[in-house]
C-alpha cells in the first residue's frame, strides 16, 4: 500500500514540477515515524489523506467553512495566524519540524497535531507553524493547544460556534474572537485579546492573566488562583471565584444591548 502510495505521489509530484526527492523522503519519514509509533502501514497511508488533497493543500485550497479546525503543539515551537494575500489557504511548517506533525486536510476540516511518538516521548521543536487564512473563514470548531509555545493571532480574527484554547507557559495574542461558546484555561502564560463577543465564556486561570480590551460577553464564567482578569466590555451575568487574584469587569457599554455590541464588532474588523 506504502509502495503505491508514493508511486503515485511520484507521478503527482513530476506533473506539476515539485521536487520529487525532497517530496518522497517528507513521507518516508513520516512513514517510518508512524511504524515506530506502532501504526500499521494502512493506518499511516490513510492519514496522508488522498494525492488530490495533498497537492490540493500545495496549490492553496480555497475554503470558506470548516466543521472542525485543531491544532496541538508540540513544546517549544510558536504558531502564528495571518490574513492570506490571495483568498486562499497557506500551511507553513519550518523543515526542522515538519517531520514531527500529521497534516490532515480535507474539505471541512483542517487537523495538525504531533506524531504520537512525540506526545509519548514529550518532545520539543523549535520549528514555527504559520497558518494564512482568507478574512472570511469561519468555523463550527476550534481547538488550540499549546505547551510553551506562543500563539499570535493579531493579524486574523476566529468567527466560529465553539472556541477552545488551552495553554501551559504560553504567550496567547488574539485581535478578534467571536463564538456562541468560549473556554480558555492557562496555567501560567498570558492570554489577550483585544477583541471578545461570546455568549457563554468561561475563563479558568492558575497564575496567568487574562485580559481583553473590547468586547461583549453574555455569561461569564472566571475563575483564578494567582493570575488576574481583566475584562473590559459589556457583561450580562457573572459567576466568579478567586483565591488571590483579582477579577475586573469594566461595563463600559452599559446601555448597549449584546447582540448590537456583537454586530458592530463583526463590522469593525471586517471593515478595518
Amino acid at each position: 500500500m506504502f509502495e503505491e502510495f508514493i508511486a503515485e505521489l511520484t507521478k503527482k509530484a513530476q506533473e506539476n514540477n515539485v521536487n520529487v526527492d525532497e517530496l518522497i523522503k517528507t513521507y518516508q519519514n513520516h512513514y517510518q515515524l508512524g511504524l515506530e509509533a506502532g501504526l500499521s502501514e494502512e493506518e499511516i497511508v490513510a492519514r496522508f489523506g488522498s494525492i488530490d488533497e495533498i497537492f490540493g493543500l500545495k496549490q492553496q485550497k480555497t475554503v470558506n467553512h470548516f466543521k472542525l479546525f485543531k491544532v496541538a503543539l508540540l513544546h517549544g515551537g510558536d504558531l502564528t495566524f495571518k490574513t492570506s494575500p490571495d483568498d486562499s489557504i497557506h500551511i507553513d511548517i519550518e523543515k526542522n519540524a515538519i517531520d514531527y506533525y500529521n497534516t490532515i486536510i480535507s474539505d471541512d476540516e483542517l487537523i495538525i497535531e504531533p506524531l504520537q511518538k512525540e506526545i509519548k516521548f514529550f518532545k520539543r521543536v523549535s520549528g514555527d507553524i504559520t497558518i494564512y487564512f482568507p478574512e472570511t473563514t469561519s468555523f463550527k470548531k476550534v481547538e488550540l493547544k499549546s505547551i510553551t509555545s506562543d500563539i499570535n493571532a493579531k493579524d486574523f480574527g476566529f468567527v466560529c460556534e465553539d472556541f477552545s484554547l488551552s495553554s501551559t507557559s504560553s504567550d496567547c495574542d488574539f485581535i478578534y474572537i467571536k463564538a456562541d461558546l468560549a473556554k480558555f484555561a492557562t496555567v501560567s502564560g498570558d492570554i489577550n485579546i483585544a477583541n471578545l463577543f461570546a455568549a457563554t465564556c468561561s475563563i479558568a486561570t492558575v497564575s496567568g492573566d487574562f485580559k481583553t480590551s473590547r468586547g461583549a460577553i453574555s455569561k461569564l464564567n472566571a475563575s483564578t488562583v494567582s493570575g488576574d482578569i481583566s475584562i473590559n466590555g459589556k457583561v450580562e451575568k457573572v459567576k466568579s471565584s478567586s483565591i488571590s487574584g483579582d477579577i475586573t469587569i469594566n461595563n463600559v457599554y452599559e446601555k448597549t444591548s449584546f447582540n448590537d455590541l456583537v454586530e458592530e464588532g463583526f463590522k469593525n474588523f471586517f471593515n478595518k
